[in-house]
């Protein structure tokens, strides 16, 4: 039994692929051609990626019966590797055929065809894979969004406009995801400028999309997002802040949290952010002001109660500082402490015997 598995299918694909030749017209046999269509579709790993980059080789002369194997309604291995191949054929044929099979009645060729597209990274195929993100079939509108990441900065100005034309809320989440999964300055810009649309939905979205991508470059505009006056705006702002989890971000939670005292959404946030998040509150439990001590330890009531922070970062972060606090002079902190302590105790066992 071959121990090569589907996902080095691909890796032995492209690195023969870059040394391979086509073979010319005259050393091609039908019958070879309809053999190695078989052997994509086999059970055999390592007879798959074998006949995948033969079929490679042979180039244009190979498209018609890969365009067959992609529609084949029984073998999901023979039309995924037969995308593949299609993918790697440098003959415009191939192209052509993957482009004409987005408009394939069956879902699942146009889903196999659209990740094929991406993997070739041709800029012709940017507007069919457009065309594709309002497909009906989920799959395939996520299988046009990841083509036109891979696709790159060709992709970024149709994708711009079609932020702005297409008022389907599900159209243009698949939009921003193609921007979320590229490596690319402009991408970032597209999402960063997002924070100021005129729509709140799309400003939401921008903020939650800019937490994904996890960039640093884009904690600066999201602490002054938290000054939307649209609650889900803010929200998301606050939960990209928490998801990105640098100390830029928590400075900016924290010090919105100054601000908007017992804040939920900035307290889930900062608990996303583990012990680092978590720190802030000791200073603040140390407090000369009674009020500030308060609620330092009602928040991190809150925070103990959703469960986002491990048993190792309450001790390492926020224990000592709460257990201090129970001498505190004031009787209205001792009792937020001693319950904060009482949520984190009870946490702790639940999840000791989960």
């Amino acid at each position: 039994m071959s121990n090569i598995n589907a996902r080095s299918i691909k890796e032995i694909v492209d690195k023969i692929y870059r040394s391979a030749r086509t073979e010319h017209a005259s050393n091609v046999d039908p019958n070879s051609i309809k053999k190695l269509i078989e052997d994509i579709g086999h059970w055999r790993k390592d007879l798959q990626a074998d006949a995948i980059v033969k079929l490679v080789r042979i180039g244009g002369h190979a498209v018609p019966d890969l365009a067959n194997a992609l529609r084949d309604t029984t073998n999901e291995e023979r039309r995924r590797n037969a995308a593949l191949a299609l993918a790697k054929i440098k003959d415009p044929s191939a192209f052509d055929t993957l482009v004409r099979a987005l408009e394939n009645p069956q879902s699942f060729v146009r889903s196999e065809a659209a990740s094929a597209l991406g993997v070739r990274k041709d800029r012709r195929a940017v507007e069919p894979l457009l065309h594709r993100l309002g497909d009906p079939d989920k799959k395939v509108a996520e299988s046009a969004s990841e083509a036109l990441a891979q696709i790159g900065s060709p992709a970024i100005p149709f994708l711009m406009s079609k932020l702005q034309d297409k008022p389907e809320i599900d159209y243009r989440l698949y939009v921003i995801e193609s921007l979320v999964r590229m490596e690319d300055s402009r991408a970032m810009d597209v999402l960063v400028a997002m924070l100021k649309d005129p729509s709140p939905q799309l400003r939401a979205q921008g903020a939650a999309a800019l937490g994904r991508t996890k960039n640093q470059r884009a904690v600066k505009s999201l602490v002054k997002t938290l000054d939307d006056p649209v609650v889900e705006v803010f929200q998301s702002a606050a939960d990209a802040l928490g998801e990105i989890g640098t100390p830029a971000s928590v400075n900016g939670l924290h010090s919105k949290l100054d601000s908007r005292p017992g804040d939920v959404s900035l307290c889930m946030a900062i608990a996303r952010t583990g012990a680092l998040g978590l720190r802030p509150f000791s200073a603040k439990l140390r407090s000369r002001n009674q009020r500030t001590r308060y609620i330092a330890a009602q928040e991190l009531t809150l925070i103990a109660a959703s469960g986002l922070i491990t048993a190792d970062e309450s001790t390492s972060a926020i224990i000592p500082a709460l257990s201090r606090a129970l001498k505190d002079e004031s009787a209205e902190v001792r009792r937020a402490s001693i319950w904060a302590l009482h949520i984190i105790a009870i946490k702790a066992w639940g999840n000791r015997y989960r």
